[in-house]
C-alpha cells in the first residue's frame, strides 16, 4: 500500500534537487520534459534558453517523458541511485527524444 507522506517527501525533495542543481549555463535550448510518478502525479519541466519552470499542466507534449514508481523517485531524490542506473535496471521508463534525454546530467546535477 502506498505511503502519501513518503510520496510527497519523495515528490519534494526531487522538486527542490532539481531546482538547486539547475545549471542555465547548460541550458540554452528549449525543451518540456515530464516526469511521471506511477500514474499518479505528473510534473513537467520547461527549459527555455537558459531558465527552468517546474509545471503541474502544460499545454502540449514533453519532448522527454520520463516515469517510475515512487520508490525508485525516491532512491533518484536521495542520491541512492541515478537516474542512468535507475534505467538500466529498468526502473525507470524514458519515451521521446534521447538527445534531449542525455542532456539531463549537464543541466541538473542529481547524481
Amino acid at each position: 500500500m502506498m505511503n502519501e507522506d513518503r510520496l510527497q517527501m519523495s515528490e519534494e525533495n526531487l522538486l527542490n534537487k532539481i531546482i538547486k542543481s539547475f545549471n542555465p549555463a547548460a541550458a540554452n535550448f528549449k525543451a518540456v520534459y515530464l516526469f511521471e510518478v506511477e500514474d499518479i502525479k505528473r510534473y513537467f519541466l520547461k527549459i527555455d534558453e537558459g531558465t527552468c519552470q517546474i509545471l503541474t499542466e502544460f499545454d502540449g507534449e514533453a519532448d522527454v517523458s520520463l516515469k517510475a514508481d515512487e520508490e525508485t523517485w525516491n532512491a533518484i531524490a536521495t542520491g541512492e541511485v541515478s537516474a542512468q542506473m535507475a534505467f538500466m535496471m529498468g526502473k525507470l521508463s524514458l519515451d521521446g527524444e534521447l538527445p534531449l534525454a542525455l542532456k539531463l546530467p549537464s543541466i541538473f546535477n542529481l547524481g
